[in-house]
């Protein structure tokens, strides 16, 4: 019941909670308000989180995009591997998914590599050796229940969402997927 919570904060604090939360979370919040509340409440948020929450709504609702996190750290191929060390660390203070780290070349899905393979790479190695070039990703208009069981089989912390072009816009994290399995379950169930 965010209302209630909401009623008992000031601006600052709201706006201080928000800066907390997933995108993905504060639209679950924001939809479970009437619209005034709802407009005050956007208007507290950054641009950067206010783009997020922009992008994120542009999908329908059983459509991948609308489900997906901004939460993630993605790297632009061709750094070293104290490079990329350095920019986890960087962004682990904001992006709290950071068992997987995602690789672009040219902006464009390149691969992902899991945090424990690349603690445990040599300062020497090169990055494009160990990163996993075929990792599973998801289109954003990919409809959710039709690929709900391939996500689970991928049995993955979280599965990159790229666009038709192949840009990396979010991640599925496995959190995301227990909300959409629910979902997708309660949907069934209202049909019987």
């Amino acid at each position: 019941e965010p209302e209630l919570y909401l009623s008992e904060m000031n601006e600052e604090m709201v706006t201080d909670v928000f800066e907390t939360m997933d995108t993905d979370d504060i639209i679950d919040v924001l939809e479970d308000l009437d619209d005034s509340q709802r407009s005050e409440l956007i208007e507290l948020l950054d641009d950067e989180s206010l783009e997020e929450l922009k992008l994120i709504e542009s999908y329908e609702e059983d459509m991948i995009g609308s489900k997906m996190s901004t939460n993630y750290i993605a790297v632009e191929i061709g750094v070293s591997v104290k490079d990329t060390m350095k920019k986890v660390i960087e962004e682990a203070a904001i992006n709290d998914n950071v068992s997987i780290i995602y690789f672009l070349e040219n902006g464009k899905f390149y691969g992902a590599i899991e945090l424990r393979d690349l603690i445990i790479a040599r300062q020497n190695d090169d990055l494009r050796d160990i990163i996993k070039t075929s990792y599973p990703y998801l289109l954003d208009t990919d409809i959710v229940p039709e690929v709900l069981n391939d996500i689970k089989d991928y049995a993955i912390e979280s599965i990159p969402v790229v666009d038709k072009d192949n840009n990396l816009i979010g991640v599925i994290t496995s959190s995301d997927i227990v909300e959409a399995v629910e979902e997708e379950m309660v949907e069934d169930y209202a049909k019987l």
